[in-house]
C-alpha cells in the first residue's frame, strides 16, 4: 500500500507541474502573467524570455519535489499517505514562486514599452443575454446522472428489508470488515443521497459557467464572444459527462457499502481511480484544446456573435473594469469593491476566478479553507500516531 501511497504522490506531482507548465501555453494572448497587453505583442522575444523563466522554475521546482518524495519513500515508507496529502500544496507553492517574478516583469515590460490596452466590457445585446438561457445547457448528462441516483436510492429501499440487522459499518485499507453496528436507513441511504446531491452541484457549477461575466478581446470582440459560446457549451457537455461519472461511481460502491458481496482489497481504489480518469479526462481537454475560455479556438462567426461591441469601461451596465491591472492583485487575484460581479474569467489558471471584494466570495475561501483544516488536522494527527506499516 506504501508504494501505491509513493506512486500516487509523484504520479500527482508530475500531473500538477504538467497543468502548470501548459497554463502560459493556453493563456489568451492578450494575457502576460496576469498582465494585459496587446497580442500582437505575445510572440516577442521579451515575453517568450518570461514564459520560459517560468518553465525553468517550474521544472527545478518539480524535480526537487519528486527528489524529496522518493527520499522520504527511501527512509520512511510508513509516511506516503501523508506526503501525497501535502505535496501538491507544496506545487502550488512552486507556481507561485515561478509565477510572482514573471508578473513583476511583464508588468515593468508593459511599462517600459508603453503598451496601452483598451478597456473593453460587453454590453447586454441579445447575443450576450442568450448566454443566461439556461435551456441551452446539455442537460442530458445531468438528467441520467439524476436518473442514476434516484434508481440507487430504490433499488436501496428494495433491499433493505433483506439485509441481516447486524451490518459492516467500516472497512480497513485491505478492505478487512473491523466495524459492526446496527441496520439503519440513515446509513444505507447515504451514498444515494450523496450521489443525489453531487449531481444538484455540478448542475449549479454548470449554471455558473453559462452565467459567468464573459472578458471580450479589445481587438477581436465578435470572434471572442464566439469562442466564448463554443467553449461555454464543450465544458458544459464534459462537466456533465464527469458528474455521470462520478455518479456511477456511488452507485458501484453501494454493493459494498450494503455488504452484499465481499469486495476484493483493489475494489473500492480500482472503482474510484477508473471512474475518476474517466470523468476528468474530457475536463481537461476542453482547456487543453480550446485554451482559456476557447481564445485557440476558430469558430464560424454569427450573426449575433458581431453584437458584441467594444464599449468603454465608463458605458453604464457594462462593469468591464476587470480588465484594469491595478485590480489584479499579483496578477492572479482579483479585487474590486466597484464591481459587482463575484465570478470573473482568471487571467492565469483555470477557467473562473472569483471577486475577492465581495462578501460571497470571502464566505466561500474561509468555509474552503476551513473544511481543509479541520480534515487535514485529524489525518494528520492519526497518520503520524500511526504510521500505515
Amino acid at each position: 500500500m506504501n508504494l501505491f501511497f509513493f506512486l500516487g504522490n509523484v504520479g500527482t506531482v508530475l500531473f500538477i507541474a504538467a497543468i502548470f507548465s501548459i497554463t502560459p501555453v493556453l493563456n489568451r494572448k492578450s494575457l502576460l502573467f496576469g498582465v494585459r497587453i496587446p497580442e500582437a505583442a505575445a510572440d516577442l522575444p521579451e515575453c517568450k524570455g518570461l514564459k520560459n523563466g517560468y518553465y525553468t522554475i517550474i521544472i527545478i521546482g518539480c524535480l526537487l519535489v519528486v527528489a524529496a518524495s522518493v527520499a522520504l519513500y527511501l527512509r520512511a515508507p510508513e509516511y506516503s499517505l501523508l506526503c501525497w496529502l501535502y505535496f501538491p500544496f507544496i506545487m502550488i507553492g512552486v507556481q507561485l514562486a515561478a509565477f510572482i517574478p514573471q508578473w513583476k516583469k511583464a508588468r515593468v515590460l508593459k511599462a517600459d514599452r508603453g503598451w496601452i490596452v483598451p478597456l473593453t466590457g460587453l454590453v447586454e445585446t441579445r447575443s450576450a443575454a442568450s448566454r443566461e438561457r439556461l435551456n441551452n445547457m446539455r442537460w442530458g448528462w445531468y438528467a441520467a446522472s439524476l436518473a442514476l441516483s434516484l434508481l440507487l436510492a430504490v433499488w436501496t429501499a428494495i433491499v433493505y428489508p433483506s439485509l441481516p440487522d447486524r451490518i459492516i459499518t467500516h472497512r480497513n485499507i485491505l478492505m478487512q470488515p473491523d466495524q459492526w453496528g446496527d441496520k439503519s436507513w440513515l446509513f444505507m441511504m447515504s451514498m444515494p443521497v450523496i450521489a443525489f446531491l453531487f449531481v444538484l452541484m455540478m448542475a449549479a457549477c454548470n449554471i455558473i459557467v453559462y452565467r459567468q461575466k464573459l472578458q471580450v478581446s479589445a481587438e477581436y470582440p465578435a470572434l471572442s464572444f464566439a469562442q466564448h459560446r463554443i467553449y461555454r457549451r464543450m465544458l458544459g457537455r464534459s462537466l456533465g459527462f464527469m458528474t455521470f461519472c462520478f455518479t456511477a461511481m456511488f452507485a458501484l460502491m453501494q454493493p459494498a457499502i450494503m455488504s452484499l458481496f465481499t469486495p476484493p482489497a483493489s475494489y473500492i481504489p480500482m472503482v474510484i481511480a477508473i471512474t475518476c480518469v474517466l470523468g476528468i479526462i474530457p475536463v481537461i481537454y476542453v482547456p487543453i484544446k480550446a485554451g482559456q475560455s476557447g481564445c485557440r479556438l476558430k469558430p464560424v462567426i454569427a450573426l449575433d456573435d458581431t453584437q458584441a461591441k467594444k464599449v468603454s469601461i465608463d458605458t453604464p451596465g457594462s462593469h468591464s473594469n476587470q480588465g484594469d491591472d491595478r485590480f489584479w492583485k499579483l496578477g492572479m487575484f482579483y479585487y474590486n469593491p466597484d464591481d459587482p460581479s463575484v465570478l470573473v474569467e482568471d487571467r492565469f489558471g483555470g477557467n473562473g476566478g472569483f471577486n475577492y471584494a465581495r462578501l460571497p466570495s470571502k464566505i466561500f475561501v474561509a468555509v474552503i479553507a476551513l473544511i481543509i483544516i479541520l480534515s487535514y488536522c485529524p489525518i494528520t494527527v492519526l497518520l503520524l500516531k500511526y504510521p500505515i506499516k
